[in-house]
């Protein structure tokens, strides 16, 4: 059996999917991780609580396990893992997030796709855009009155996404804010998604949809999901809007078989 240890937040989670995917062809995958993430796993890689590392104890019958940060290589191996692969934690400059995790599967006789996440529901013609401005970095966020001035823009149905610290409160205006099974079916079902660098964005372009980030500190050419539209910082609403617009409209034209593949950029 192979053990995939990764805890982290959502964006990371997501880029490090390809490694558990690819790991499929080499016998049954268990991921550690928190189990919130279960919904973003493929059917038939088991996903179990990672509490037991830290306890000095594994799953048994593991042959090879994967760890991204040094400190989890080293729990694995006092743990009794016979033979464990890592890789750093942070990429290097100028190389994608998802192919510097990959870079612990070099050797092994496995193919690496990007990030995929499946979901069986398609848009139809009343398809939303999603608006998730929120981000665990805050440098990472337009103000919010630049999204209001994005839905003010658009002249289609717009859903607005809240992360679960994000106080309610402090939006006044109506927000979902569904866990991870629910965001997985709103990036299916919704027409485009409109967000930062955030994990949000990244699961939406791994489900399929449009996919439209807005970067500013942080490299997209590290960062963005490899999938998505990188939009600039200093881009203005009216921008956004059009291109969702546009990604929207070819979208529902896809699912009805009108263009081509839902999901097709």
């Amino acid at each position: 059996m192979i053990v995939v240890v990764r805890r982290a937040a959502l964006g990371d989670f997501v880029l490090t999917l390809p490694v558990v995917q690819a790991l499929r062809a080499l016998g049954p995958v268990t991921v550690l991780t928190d189990l919130r993430y279960r919904p973003l796993v493929p059917a038939d890689v088991a996903v179990l609580p990672d509490d037991d590392l830290w306890r000095g104890r594994l799953p048994s019958g593991v042959d090879l396990a994967i760890a991204f940060s040094p400190a989890v290589a080293d729990a694995l191996r006092e743990a009794g893992a016979p033979d464990v692969r890592a890789v750093p934690p942070f990429p290097p400059p100028g190389v994608a997030a998802w192919r510097h995790y990959a870079r612990v599967l070099d050797g092994l006789p496995v193919t690496v796709d990007p990030p995929r996440i499946a979901c069986p529901s398609r848009p139809d013609a009343d398809a939303p855009v999603v608006l998730a401005p929120g981000s665990g970095g805050r440098q990472k966020c337009w103000p919010l009155e630049r999204w209001r001035a994005v839905a003010d823009a658009l002249t289609v149905p717009v859903t607005w996404v809240r992360g679960p610290d994000e106080a309610e409160e402090a939006w006044s205006l109506p927000a979902v804010c569904p866990d991870i099974a629910g965001l997985v079916e709103l990036a299916a079902r919704c027409g485009a998604w409109l967000g930062p660098d955030s994990g949000p964005s990244h699961l939406a372009a791994a489900v399929g949809a449009p996919t439209g980030a807005v970067f500013g500190p942080t490299d997209p050419c590290v960062w963005a999901p490899p999938s998505a539209t990188v939009l600039p910082w200093d881009s203005r609403p009216e921008v956004l809007a059009r291109w969702a617009t546009d990604a929207r409209l070819l979208r529902i034209s896809d699912a009805r078989g009108d263009g081509g593949p839902a999901g097709a950029r």
